[in-house]
């Protein structure tokens, strides 16, 4: 097979645990109702799935602290800002759930705009306030053209949630509203089981493809008035599988390069990637070889032909202290330091006491070696009392705590990266 295949499948989007808090006015009643909503949707969907990342995004500090603890058997983030789903290797897999008071809200565009397309992430959006079945319509709108449009869309109102998804209309071929399951106090909640699983029906619908000349794996013929169809090929198969599986008419065409100014060179794998970027195809089959600049521009929705093992750590674009915080409250931090300063208090009065018949130490030694443990390092003297013994163990298991705080929040400045795209 030639090369490394790209194919990029903007009609369907997103995967990463994210979630994204908005609301400043939730009545505490509601606030209770929707713990017990976030609770339900927990336990009868992400819990049987697999332990993907959460990113806890909030302006406001109380639905925060309300959600926060819900998901700690997740790999969790937290912090204030969208911009984390730039990331390229951070937002693969997950969810991201978007909590606004109405559709009209500046945020929800914000929000849009950062959210990458990528295949595996899936968008739950809850709306607090007053909403319409054609406000839905125009979010669907909207999201599509930015290539995010796996969503569901969860009503929340009165203690009463219900849950949409997007539709195709079969003779407009615009997006519609369809409710999928409803929740209750009493009832709990009642939705399609793999309703994120769910492939979207386009009714036949039209949808552009742009495609590279890639014989023998893509193989096309010309029709009457210069139409293009795919006749055969591994990628042309493909192809036609997601057009039988999604039941959607594909409209192939080759990349044009119409209006390219004279000092800019063009080529066929820059102009399909501008009709992607702009809009002007939903699917692109195309090669890039490894020096390719334009692998900058994009991110990949699916690589095959080939397998790769990968062990890394999650990538992010911001360092936030609220990672630290979102595991250890304020308390925590006040007891932390106060065990720091009192072991050190208690240490240099120790050496002071016991200076004549103890070691042949410095005073200086003996903090150093309460601030040794303080990071994780081992002791560098033989303990010969029982409570000193009892001292020490106590404070290596504090040590071992605030070790692990501390590396993450290292690890997590020393792992930042942007967005080549975004970066430009």
């Amino acid at each position: 097979m030639l090369g490394q295949i790209i194919l990029t499948l903007s009609l369907i989007a997103m995967s990463c645990h994210m979630l994204i808090l908005e609301p400043q006015s939730i009545a505490a009643a509601n606030l209770e109702s929707m713990t017990n909503f976030i609770k339900d949707l927990k336990r009868d969907y992400l819990d049987v799935k697999e332990h993907r990342q959460i990113t806890v995004l909030a302006r406001n500090i109380n639905l925060l602290r309300t959600v926060n603890p819900l998901y700690r058997d997740h790999p969790i983030y937290t912090g204030r800002h969208a911009n984390i789903t730039r990331s390229l290797q951070y937002s693969k897999i997950g969810y991201v759930f978007i909590f606004v008071d109405n559709l009209k809200d500046d945020y929800l565009n914000v929000c849009f705009q950062d959210l990458p397309n990528t295949y595996k992430a899936k968008v739950i959006l809850v709306v607090f306030g007053s909403l319409t079945v054609d406000e839905i319509r125009k979010m669907y709108e909207m999201a599509y053209t930015r290539k995010t449009v796996n969503i569901l869309v969860i009503h929340f109102h009165e203690s009463v949630a219900q849950l949409y998804r997007p539709q195709v209309e079969y003779k407009t071929c615009t997006y519609g509203a369809n409710v999928v399951g409803n929740w209750s106090v009493e009832t709990g909640l009642r939705m399609e089981k793999k309703v994120f699983d769910k492939m979207m029906n386009y009714q036949t619908c039209p949808v552009r493809i742009v495609t590279l000349n890639l014989e023998p794996v893509m193989r096309i013929t010309e029709g009457n008035n210069e139409t293009l169809r795919i006749v055969g090929g591994l990628e042309g198969k493909l192809i036609l599988t997601f057009a039988d599986y999604m039941n959607f008419t594909p409209i192939v065409k080759y990349p044009q390069n119409k209006n390219v100014p004279m000092w800019k060179t063009s080529s066929e794998e820059s102009d399909l990637i501008d009709e992607l970027i702009m809009g002007k195809a939903d699917i692109g089959v195309g090669q890039l070889r490894p020096s390719n600049s334009d692998r900058l521009r994009l991110d990949f929705s699916f690589t095959y032909n080939y397998e790769c093992l990968t062990w890394t750590v999650p990538l992010i674009i911001d360092w936030n202290k609220n990672l630290l915080f979102s595991e250890f409250s304020t308390i925590s931090w006040i007891l932390i330091i106060l065990i720091i300063i009192l072991s050190a208090v208690q240490q240099y009065f120790s050496c002071l006491m016991h200076w004549n018949i103890g070691p042949n130490y410095s005073c200086f030694f003996f903090l150093f070696q309460s601030f040794s443990i303080t990071v994780g390092n081992p002791v560098p003297i033989s303990l010969q009392k029982r409570a000193e013994k009892l001292q020490y163990t106590l404070y290596l298991i504090y040590a071992l705590i605030i070790t692990v705080a501390y590396k993450t929040s290292l690890a997590q400045q020393l792992t930042l990266r942007l967005d080549p795209f975004y970066r430009s």
